[in-house]
C-alpha cells in the first residue's frame, strides 16, 4: 500500500468551508420552499448539537425572533429557552432526521453579553 501524505491545511480549510456552505445552502434552500427567512447554519462536534442555525441579521430585532421561531415551528422543535435566568437568548431544540439541532437568536443584546462576556460570537466581529 503506498504511503499517504496528508492533505495541506489550507485544503482542509477549503474543505471544511465548502462544507459549511453546501450545509448552508442545502437548508436555506429549504427553508426558501417553505417560505422561511435564511439562517446562518453551522455543525457542532463540542456541544450537545450536531445543526445550530441562527438569525444573520442585527441583535435582538423581532425579526430575529420571528424568523428563528417560524423555523423551530417548521420543525416542530421545542422550546428550551432557559428558565433559571435570562442569558438574553431564546432557544428552540429538537432533531432533523438523525441531527440533534438547535435554534438559536440574541433577546437582548446586553444580557447575552453579561451572560456570555467571552463568548467568540463577539470577538469575531459579528453584530448579530
Amino acid at each position: 500500500m503506498p504511503l499517504l501524505t496528508p492533505l495541506p491545511a489550507d485544503s482542509l480549510g477549503h474543505l471544511s468551508a465548502a462544507i459549511s456552505t453546501s450545509l448552508s445552502t442545502v437548508l436555506n434552500d429549504f427553508g426558501t420552499s417553505h417560505g422561511l427567512a435564511p439562517l446562518s447554519w453551522h455543525t457542532s462536534v463540542m456541544t450537545d448539537v450536531d445543526l445550530a442555525g441562527s438569525y444573520p441579521g442585527d441583535a435582538a430585532t423581532p425579526e430575529a425572533f420571528e424568523a428563528v421561531e417560524r423555523w423551530a415551528l417548521a420543525f416542530g422543535f421545542a422550546n428550551t429557552t432557559s428558565m433559571i435566568g435570562d442569558d438574553g437568548l431564546a432557544t428552540w431544540s429538537g432533531s432533523v432526521g438523525k441531527w440533534r439541532a438547535e435554534l438559536w437568536c440574541i433577546t437582548d443584546l446586553d444580557r447575552f453579553r453579561d451572560a456570555y462576556p467571552d463568548d467568540d460570537y463577539f470577538r469575531s466581529g459579528s453584530t448579530h
